[in-house]
């Protein structure tokens, strides 16, 4: 007896013995389901309860109370602490729950009790109208009481029941947003259940119990997170619209907290989590959850790999002002962290609000692997605390001065090296691939009218996304690399052929420039012939053409941005000129200014002469760019 939509995901199957009350009338059902609660809650009779065939014919009748309509929800609130008692207080467990520890009959009781909390998180109207599926929310109305062949007094009972419980006209009649209200405070009360039987009982819970108590929690949340697909004739019941939206980040704490909590390593349970995770990620608390538990999980494998002084000695979820610490096995650490971050499938697909806060929580693992080796550093990569994660306001003073100290041969003010550190290969095979999906998103180009981008839906963030990966990719190779494995060359051709565009996109253009300080003294292979797309960009900055997005900052606000854009160009213009002369006399192909100059602003017939001169007056001349 459990939420029916955990049975419809192949996670568990129904008992066909059980659920025997659900065809019972309402009345019928809340009566009973009341006495026995109320009796155990109340007795001090322990011994009430003396075997577990009488276990079982009570939490039979208890399991019900998680299913009434939402006017009942006493009612549930009072199986939930007697479940909740029978948990965590063995001294108050009645007798043949007490006789079975240690044994398998008191494996099962635990998975009985998980599976009847999870019938608390259908989503009801706030009456029955229609029978339900099987095993689901029992199915009945009042007039069904009517036709069963019940004594006289028992029939005189239940009429009298009908009468003071209508369904329909309830007394005091309650609005059903409060009812709703009270439903979720409810299922939050469970959800916290859950997570204390995962903490205080966990370790003694076998493969099984925790096995199911996975199911549950992760049929529960696909339930009510996976994206509904609604006949153009059916409306989405707003009960449901204000559950999901309302437990959402709930579901998603204790769901991650107890799938780590597990050291659950079986194939088929990380692909259906995977099958179902993939299912949410239009709502943006998952990529969030996404991001604080791979973070976390990348943390702890930086203190496993690299030792004492890096990452942290547990695995830290800190998500939404919530912050728990796990302490894990750590070859269960090793796996859940490849597991947990490819959950994701690929970011591009995702809306561009989705995908700027993916690419976001990938930056922060990137940046936890190239702080390896330094101590008192503060992290550069857009999205990373305490920095800004958007393009216009990535260039603070403080994020400069950053860059600048961020070099494994800056040892000053504390700051040492480890004689190894993450290789910048292992990290492209981890996320190059999708930081290049989404470099490649199509970008307005200065020299063209892109006009009709600014009707893309979360236009800023789209091109956010793309801003920050490539402000990630260019941290990455602004790495210095030891000799004997330097970047594999498919890698770095890509990065360049990504950069080349980048470098004329006006909403990139300010993210790579300013993360790009020490991309010339990093003594990356070909990175000198990036010196003529960079001139481009630096031009573009220096010119006034870069249109930064500025929103409802004030005045002060957007000259401050544009000055810190000016800056981080001088800056890459500085590293520029430090390389040799040889450039002078280097013949450009053909094309190469394109998006240096707006067609609309300068006539092609005056330009060609005066840009190819650029590049051979850059070493000499260019502050007066």
């Amino acid at each position: 007896m459990f939420l029916d939509w955990i049975a419809q995901l192949g996670l568990l199957h129904h008992d066909p013995v059980s659920n025997v009350l659900a065809r019972f009338p309402l009345s019928v059902r809340k009566t009973l389901i009341t006495e026995v609660t109320s009796t155990l809650l109340s007795t001090s009779d322990l011994s009430l309860l003396s075997s577990l065939a009488h276990m079982k014919w009570a939490m039979e009748v208890l399991g019900q109370g998680f299913a009434l309509p939402l006017e009942e929800l006493s009612i549930a609130q009072e199986t939930t602490q007697l479940y909740s008692q029978w948990l965590f207080e063995p001294q108050l467990r009645p007798l043949a729950f007490r006789e079975a520890a240690g044994t398998s009959d008191e494996q099962v009781l635990y998975q009985t009790m998980f599976h009847h909390y999870s019938l608390l998180f259908q989503v009801r109207p706030s009456t029955e109208p229609h029978p339900h599926r099987p095993g689901g929310t029992p199915s009945a109305t009042h007039h069904q009481g009517n036709h069963h062949n019940h004594h006289n007094h028992h029939n005189h009972h239940h009429n009298n029941n009908n009468n003071n419980n209508a369904l329909h006209t309830p007394t005091p009649q309650v609005p059903i947003g409060v009812l709703i209200q009270r439903h979720i405070e409810l299922c939050k009360k469970v959800l916290t259940v859950l997570t204390m039987a995962g903490r205080q009982l966990g370790n003694t819970f076998s493969e099984q119990t925790w096995e199911v108590l996975l199911k549950v929690i992760l049929g529960i949340t696909d339930s009510l997170l996976r994206e509904q697909l609604t006949k153009p004739s059916k409306v989405l019941m707003p009960e449901h619209t204000k559950m999901s939206d309302d437990l959402c980040e709930h579901l998603l704490r204790v769901l991650f907290e107890l799938w780590l909590r597990s050291n659950i390593r079986q194939v088929h349970m990380w692909d259906i989590f995977k099958k179902c995770f993939n299912g949410w990620t239009h709502r943006i608390p998952v990529l969030h959850q996404w991001a604080a538990s791979s973070l976390g999980l990348c943390q702890r494998v930086v203190r496993l790999l690299y030792g004492p002084g890096q990452g942290t000695d547990v695995v830290n979820l800190a998500v939404g002002g919530y912050n728990i610490g796990l302490d894990l096995q750590a070859d269960f650490v090793l796996y859940a962290w490849h597991r947990v971050i490819y959950l994701l499938r690929s970011p591009s697909k995702l809306s561009p609000i989705n995908c700027l806060a993916a690419v976001n929580g990938i930056g922060r693992m990137v940046e936890t692997f190239l702080l390896v080796g330094h101590t008192n550093q503060q992290s550069t990569i857009p999205g990373s605390p305490p920095l800004p994660s958007t393009p216009t306001d990535i260039f603070s003073s403080s994020s400069l001065l950053l860059s600048n100290h961020s070099s494994p041969s800056a040892t000053k003010s504390g700051t040492t090296c480890k004689p190894t550190s993450p290789d910048g290969n292992t990290i492209m095979h981890m996320f190059g691939a999708w930081l290049f999906e989404i470099s490649s998103f199509p970008t307005p180009d200065a020299s063209h009218a892109y006009s009709h981008w600014n009707t893309f839906p979360h236009y800023d963030s789209y091109h956010e996304a793309q801003a920050s990966a490539f402000g990630v990719l260019c941290r990455i190779f602004s790495k210095p690399q030891p000799s004997s494995r330097p970047f594999l060359r498919i890698y770095t051709e890509r990065f360049y052929e990504a950069l080349s565009i980048g470098l004329r996109s006006e909403t990139s253009l300010p993210t790579i420039l300013a993360h790009s300080t020490e991309l010339f003294t990093s003594e990356l292979e070909g990175v000198r012939m990036m010196v003529p797309d960079f001139v481009i960009g630096i031009r573009m900055a220096m010119s006034g053409q870069i249109r930064v997005s500025t929103g409802y900052m004030s005045q002060e606000k957007q000259q401050q941005i544009l000055e810190d854009l000016h800056l981080a160009a001088l800056k890459v213009a500085g590293c520029i000129m430090c390389l040799p002369n040889h450039f002078e006399k280097v013949e450009l192909k053909d094309g190469w200014n394109v998006g240096l100059l707006k067609s609309a602003d300068i006539a092609e017939n005056k330009a060609g002469r005066e840009d190819k001169e650029i590049l051979s007056q850059l070493v000499r001349c260019l502050l007066l760019l």
